[in-house]
């Protein structure tokens, strides 16, 4: 089985918000970092043991260009990276749905 990234836009008043909420939803601990490629402050969590990981930014890059063209609406967005669509992970996600949008995932052959 390939590794799938999922793509999910979410709603909360801003990103700092949005950490808490995926940390307690999830049971991740964020690490907080700045990058220029990444348009700024985002929250990483990375599973050494299995190189799956969860990004949450804002969906701008450097010189406030919007990040994921096809969702220019979505001011929040979090990507699940390497874990399975029926994870854990994505089913809590899918599960409050008031709060996540599944924008986009695809499977890459592995």
């Amino acid at each position: 089985m390939g590794r799938t990234y999922t793509l999910y836009g979410v709603t909360a008043s801003n990103l700092d918000e949005a950490a808490k909420i995926v940390e307690r939803l999830l049971g991740v601990t964020f690490v907080a970092r700045n990058g220029y490629h990444m348009g700024g402050d985002y929250f990483d969590f990375r599973d050494v043991k299995t190189s799956s990981g969860v990004v949450l930014k804002e969906n701008i890059l450097e010189d406030d260009e919007i990040h994921e063209l096809k969702f220019p609406d979505e001011k929040i967005i979090l990507y699940i990276d390497n874990y399975a669509p029926d994870s854990p992970f994505n089913r809590t996600l899918e599960a409050n749905a008031q709060i996540f949008r599944k924008l986009r995932e695809e499977t890459l052959p592995g």
